[in-house]
């Protein structure tokens, strides 16, 4: 059937082409087309199928005729395209030209999106021909991860008034790290993508790559997230590709680095040996060493941690001391009923487990039994405890308290049992 349908298509595209009225949309060619032969065809293969004894003589038959139906109108049941050169050249007795390939069906590969790249901003050319400034280590400012959304946002209010806040921070390369993110470089649990100034010393476009220590930077945020195909940009690389693992296309904050000294990391023995390369490295690039160390490199544990009324305020002033962000999130993901008020937990948020860091040397299960757990399990010999609550509910209403709690260092929901 399919072969008769493949032969009246070439019958109508041929009629088509010549113009012929006839040929229309109901798919009824005139006589002497085409067509007109089919009606035979299917009568002798129904005398096959009613007359056992001649079968194989009209089968030879049928499959003659219908080979020289195929070569003659160039039909294929497995390949119906339409040939109205072949089709009208169906009396002729020579062969007709094959009909084209069909084309793929294929799709096409899909294409990775472009990357997003903004214009280099006009003001970075003469930022970048700043004179180079003294990096000096003690003058640094010590941020804490839950600071850095206020910080960038001053930052920017700076720059909109083209006066730069200028600010020493303390940073470290990403080199070994796990990630072939070469271009960035880490500050206060975020990372940065840095433009140093022309004669910087050291300076050769890309961070230093070293194991361990860490760097003083002198110099400004500005405010704005960029990604690494926009870094690249502003470098001078318009076509950078990313190694495999990977990502150019997330923003991270962008620094102007104005000066620079390096902390070269402190001996240890199983890491000697990457680290006198590393500062070989530096000392060969010419990177100043730093002569004092840095008020944020060894910040002291503070002795307690603060109390008063359960509040964000007083989440917030732990999380600063902490440098702990999550201890902000997990109070605003928390409850569902306390009697202060809390935002709506997420859908399918816990189950019953609270996953328990304890401060110092704090007793877990009197923590637990202190905030309404119904068991309690410690995790070896870390700080880390799992309180078990009669039910999801309890175990969301015990979160508030036991963030304030101040031999609590932190906790979270589980959504498994340990």
């Amino acid at each position: 059937m399919r072969c008769t349908l493949c032969a009246k298509e070439h019958a109508q595209a041929a009629k088509a082409a010549e113009g012929d009225p006839k040929a229309d949309a109901d798919g009824m060619p005139p006589a002497g087309s085409v067509d007109a032969v089919l009606p035979s065809l299917w009568s002798c293969a129904s005398l096959v199928s009613g007359n056992m004894t001649r079968r194989l003589s009209l089968l030879s038959t049928a499959s003659l005729v219908i080979s020289a139906l195929v070569m003659a109108f160039g039909c294929s049941c497995g390949d119906r395209t339409t040939n109205p050169e072949a089709a009208a050249s169906a009396s002729a007795p020579v062969a007709t030209a094959p009909a084209p390939p069909s084309p793929s069906s294929a799709a096409p590969p899909l294409e990775p999106p472009a990357p997003t790249v903004r214009p280099t901003p006009a003001w970075l050319d003469p930022a970048l021909k700043q004179p180079v400034r003294p990096a000096r280590p003690e003058a640094a400012t010590c941020v804490s991860e839950v600071d850095v959304d206020d910080l960038v946002q001053s930052s920017q209010a700076a720059m909109e008034k083209n006066e730069p806040q200028r600010i020493t921070i303390q940073a470290f390369s990403l080199h070994g790290m796990g990630c072939p993110c070469y271009e960035q470089m880490g500050f206060a649990h975020h990372a940065i993508l840095p433009h140093t100034v022309r004669g910087l010393p050291g300076s050769s476009g890309l961070p230093p790559r070293v194991h361990g220590g860490s760097f003083t930077l002198t110099g400004y945020f500005t405010g704005r997230r960029i990604n690494t195909y926009e870094w690249y940009a502003a470098q001078g690389v318009s076509d950078a590709t990313p190694e495999e693992g990977a990502d150019y296309a997330s923003p991270y904050l962008e620094f102007v680095i104005e000066g620079w000294c390096f902390h070269p990391p402190k001996p240890d023995p199983d890491w000697d040996k990457l680290f006198a390369e590393s500062n070989a490295e530096m000392r060969r690039r010419g990177v100043p060493f730093c002569k004092v160390e840095s008020p944020c490199a060894n910040r002291p544990e503070p002795a307690t941690l603060p109390t008063g009324p359960c509040s964000r305020d007083l989440i917030l002033q732990k999380a600063r001391l902490l440098d702990n962000r999550d201890l902000l999130a997990q109070w605003d993901a928390a409850a569902v009923r306390y009697r202060n008020g809390f935002p709506r937990a997420p859908k399918g948020l816990p189950r019953e487990v609270v996953s328990l860091d304890v401060w110092r040397d704090a007793d877990g299960a009197a923590l637990g039994r202190k905030h309404g757990a119904k068991s309690f399990e410690h995790l070896g010999s870390s700080e880390t405890w799992f309180l078990t609550f009669e039910n999801a509910e309890r175990a969301i209403d015990a979160m508030p308290g036991l963030l304030c709690d101040p031999d609590v260092a932190g906790a979270s929901l589980n959504s498994t049992t340990p």
